[in-house]
């Protein structure tokens, strides 16, 4: 992202997700504060959206490599 702009998101089962709440703000205040280091780099930073949710994305690749590719991490499999 341009202008030292970054995505912070939370990925998690949506029973985990929505315990006590489906506010996607409160979520997200909630998930990012139990995490120190994560709570750390928020707070000096500057929100320029609201928080989003969004749907399914997990995926798997058919091979994990072939002729002159290898698929590493998040290419090969997200969740």
């Amino acid at each position: 992202l341009p202008d030292d702009v970054v995505s912070v998101g939370v990925v998690a089962e949506a029973d985990y997700l929505y315990r006590g709440t489906r506010d996607p703000e409160a979520i997200f205040a909630r998930e990012a504060g139990e995490c120190i280091w994560i709570a750390d780099h928020l707070s000096t930073g500057t929100r320029i959206e609201p928080v989003r949710v969004t749907g399914e994305f997990s995926y798997r690749a058919e091979a994990i490599g072939g002729n002159g590719f290898c698929l590493a991490g998040d290419a090969f499999s997200f969740l």
